[in-house]
């Protein structure tokens, strides 16, 4: 810790959305982020842990741990240098959770660490970035990513050490509250049983060849299809004459959202800074009307609402955020009416050519999300230059892997049937 005439110790408030992170890591545990970097050369370990050393210095976000409670909270610097690990993964072969132990590995939010580097050994080799949620969002995490790159590559790290959060963007916006949502979404998924509420989740990985334009609407059009088709479905085993009613299921899409353009203070910052934006989609709707109606959204700048509406949780204690978390996936999973469809996240383009040094070079790079038994599909993607990135994530009791990757072809499909090679 620091020394009494050692620069101030660095930290930042504990922000309404970092506090559900905090609970959600009780309830689905490990609640991390993961960047993967997947490419060739060896790992030269002292190079990469005095890298880590210097780039976690300049941003210290990386090495929070939680001290205070409710909403006194707060992310303090425990000024202990990230770890890298160098660890045996020959065996696994990145497309899903499968022998890779290593990737559920706690990191406390109390005790920490919140961040660390494993260094996978096997073919092909592996940089694996984890970030407990409640520290940072992906965009943070690539901050710290491209500082120790560029220490490996004998450059100095830019660094982030803002203390700006999410609430403070929104108070600045003016966001009003978003309105209560209710369970009333209709999963592209098959319904999960009814017996056996989600407490974990399963994922899978697709690579898909070449640049797309619109991949954002492409991929939420592929998905509100496959959703609308299984609600046609089951409106023709069960003959429901309430479903073309206005309180029938519909679908709706939470689409992440950067807020840092908002605020020029913000990118010095490694918070969550990452708001939503939420669009219900028809059956008669297109491509370009997801696009136009997204775009309508960030024009309103409405990606704060959630973040304005969380505000009064500060004062919540942990123990109820929890139960009525666990309250609300369970009843989700009895009536098969869920807060949202899907979730979705872009994170864009990857400098991958960026990331080498250390004796490696990554040739492509994708991201885990944390795992949320709570909502039917989690899908996050990103773009390589040469590939699209995507994996999708699942409760492991909502759907089976078959029909994950029968989800996962449409996309794909949806994608090559009109590329362009023109890039979203």
């Amino acid at each position: 810790m620091s020394e009494p005439n050692s620069p101030r110790q660095y930290s930042r408030k504990l922000s309404p959305i970092e506090r559900l992170w905090i609970v959600a890591d009780t309830l689905y545990p490990p609640f991390v982020s993961q960047l993967v970097l997947e490419g060739e050369g060896g790992f030269d370990l002292p190079a990469w842990q005095q890298a880590a050393k210097r780039a976690s210095a300049a941003n210290p976000g990386s090495r929070l741990v939680l001290r205070r409670f409710l909403g006194w909270s707060r992310w303090v610097d425990s000024e202990v240098p990230i770890e890298v690990h160098l660890i045996d993964g020959g065996d696994w072969d990145g497309k899903g959770p499968e022998n890779a132990p290593f990737l559920k590995r706690p990191l406390p939010a109390r005790s920490g660490p919140t961040c660390e580097i494993l260094l996978l050994q096997g073919n092909p080799n592996r940089v694996v970035l984890r970030a407990h949620h409640g520290v940072t969002d992906g965009i943070g995490g690539l901050g710290l990513i491209d500082d120790l790159f560029r220490e490996l590559r004998g450059k100095a790290s830019r660094g982030t050490e803002g203390s700006q959060v999410d609430i403070d963007i929104v108070r600045q916006l003016g966001t009003k509250k978003i309105k209560v949502v209710k369970n009333n979404c209709q999963s592209p998924l098959p319904p999960a049983t009814k017996d056996k509420p989600g407490t974990g989740t399963t994922w899978r990985r697709i690579t898909i060849p070449g640049r797309h334009s619109n991949l954002l609407g492409k991929i939420a059009f592929a998905i509100a299809q496959r959703a609308h088709e299984l609600k046609r479905q089951t409106l023709a085993m069960t003959g429901d004459i309430d479903a073309d009613q206005s309180n029938a299921r519909v679908v709706r899409l939470d689409i992440a959202a950067d807020m840092r353009h908002h605020s020029p203070e913000s990118s010095a910052s490694s918070a969550n800074l990452t708001g939503m934006i939420t669009i219900e989609v028809s059956e008669t709707d297109t491509v370009a009307n997801i696009i136009s109606a997204m775009a309508a959204q960030r024009r309103a700048k409405r990606e704060g609402m959630l973040v304005a509406a969380l505000g009064p949780l500060r004062w919540v204690p942990l123990r109820l955020l929890k139960q009525y978390w666990h309250y609300r996936t369970r009843r989700a999973y009895k009536s098969g009416c869920f807060a949202t469809s899907a979730s979705l996240s872009n994170i864009g383009l990857l400098p991958v050519a960026r990331y080498r040094g250390g004796g490696f070079k990554a040739k492509t790079a994708f991201a885990v999300p944390p795992g949320n038994a709570g909502i039917p599909l989690l899908i996050i993607f990103n773009d390589t230059g040469q590939q699209v990135e995507l994996v999708a994530m699942v409760p492991d009791s909502a759907a089976s892997v078959q029909q994950l990757e029968s989800l996962l072809e449409d996309i794909k499909n949806t994608l090559l049937k009109d590329s362009t090679g023109i890039k979203n």
